[in-house]
């Protein structure tokens, strides 16, 4: 009688938690009055405060880990009602219906009653009202590749963590929003690329921590800086509504190096993307500031703005280096980073150990289409790709060393976060 007990308790707790491997939820949220898709719906694991964002067609996917069939996931948007379902209930689902709430309309114009000055002023404020400045976490993609005219040299990807550590003790002004390799796989030993090497005896070093720095440049010199945005010259280009009528404002800038637009939602202030060129993009390859095409995207929970996307591109000489980052999974509360800790992981950024795990890496549903594109372009030449990933996995990035080394085992550790 014993033994069936303890049996029946065991296939109890088998049910309730899934597999400590990640479970993926997937889907689409659309509205129930006209079917139609809801961009940037917040989609929230409530248990580990981690979550993600619905894209523009309303598709979403986020992965948790260790998870319980009765741990609750929510996913709302501003005018439509909260939808609580526990996660078993989400993995039997493909669409996510959300019913609009009954809020008072508001009409904006486009023209009457704007000022520009107090509109970029609030605008700003609301920025750095809402921005997170204690250490935040979250699970990233990136992508980087250089060609000459139409041939690539070199191609990397990676899923990892992007982190905000904060005001972090004898750290470079820019150095505390940094992205950390984890699954990664890297096509960097063709001798072209190689050429353009400025780093001594050492390989370029990996781009995704420039397209962060660029975010911190604008906030401590740029735009959304609320000491220096006044250096900047601005012009209301014009209007437009989202897809769900909401009135949109784009705003060019120029000054101080930046040129460019951005666009504000009219009735919040938040922003949702800034598109502009600037000269003060880190290259790696150079190891200095050039010049830059930078494109930023945000989406906002509980009124604090985060990161969702961001690429940057330039031309040297007659090679084009493109780099590209997008959030997948933002944690929102309860990350701690000690000093201690940021300077243990501080270099792994730049000196990452090279693994690839296909059964991870899948289950998040990245976009093929950029490694698919530059797989082709080598095939046409005779290079396989992936065998070029092979031969370079299970090793340092930059040099020799201990897989075991710590700062290898703090990064495995980031995982428990989500």
């Amino acid at each position: 009688m014993t033994k069936i007990y303890i049996f029946l308790l065991v296939c109890l707790c088998t049910s309730l938690t899934l597999s400590a491997l990640q479970t993926s939820i997937s889907g689409k949220v659309i509205a129930k009055d006209d079917n139609l898709p809801i961009a940037y719906a917040n989609i929230i694991y409530k248990h580990k405060n981690t979550g993600t964002f619905s894209d523009e067609d309303g598709y979403f996917s986020l992965n948790i880990n260790q998870a319980a069939q009765t741990d609750l996931i929510i996913i709302s948007h501003i005018g439509y009602e909260t939808l609580n379902i526990s996660l078993k209930e989400a993995l039997s689902k493909k669409v996510f219906v959300l019913q609009r709430t009954q809020l008072e309309q508001v009409v904006l114009s486009a023209k009457s009653n704007f000022n520009l000055n107090s509109f970029i002023k609030e605008v700003v404020k609301t920025y750095n009202k809402g921005r997170k400045k204690d250490p935040h976490i979250a699970v990233a993609y990136y992508n980087e590749s250089a060609k000459i005219k139409e041939d690539y040299i070199m191609y990397m990807e990676s899923i990892g963590y992007s982190i905000f550590s904060g005001k972090m003790a004898n750290a470079a002004k820019y150095s505390n929003y940094k992205f950390f390799s984890d699954n990664s796989r890297f096509y960097i030993t063709n001798p072209e690329w190689t050429f353009y090497n400025d780093h001594e005896d050492r390989a370029v070093r990996p781009s995704a921590s420039a397209n962060l720095r660029a975010l911190r440049v604008l906030e401590y010199q740029g735009i959304l800086s609320s000491k220096n945005y006044k250096k900047h010259k601005f012009k209301q280009d014009s209007t437009f509504y989202d897809f769900r009528d909401n009135l949109i404002r784009r705003i060019s800038f120029k000054g101080n190096g930046d040129k460019g637009f951005i666009d504000v939602k009219a009735s919040n202030f938040e922003i949702l993307e800034i598109n502009y060129s600037t000269n003060k993009f880190f290259s790696t390859i150079k190891n200095k500031e050039l010049q830059a095409d930078v494109r930023m995207r945000f989406n906002y929970y509980e009124g604090s703005p985060y990161l969702n996307m961001v690429s940057g591109s330039y031309n040297y000489n007659n090679l084009r280096h493109e780099i590209y980052l997008k959030i997948l999974t933002q944690k929102f509360k309860e990350f701690n980073f000690s000093k201690e800790e940021y300077w243990a992981i501080n270099d792994y950024n730049i000196n990452p150990f090279v693994r690839f795990n296909s059964k991870i890496w899948n289950s998040f549903n990245i976009d093929s289409s950029k490694v698919l594109s530059v797989s082709k372009n080598l095939e046409a030449r005779g290079v396989d790709l992936i065998e070029e990933f092979k031969t370079y996995q299970n090793r340092w990035f930059l040099s020799e060393g201990d897989p075991k080394n710590f700062s290898v085992e703090m990064i495995e550790g980031l995982r428990r976060n989500f």
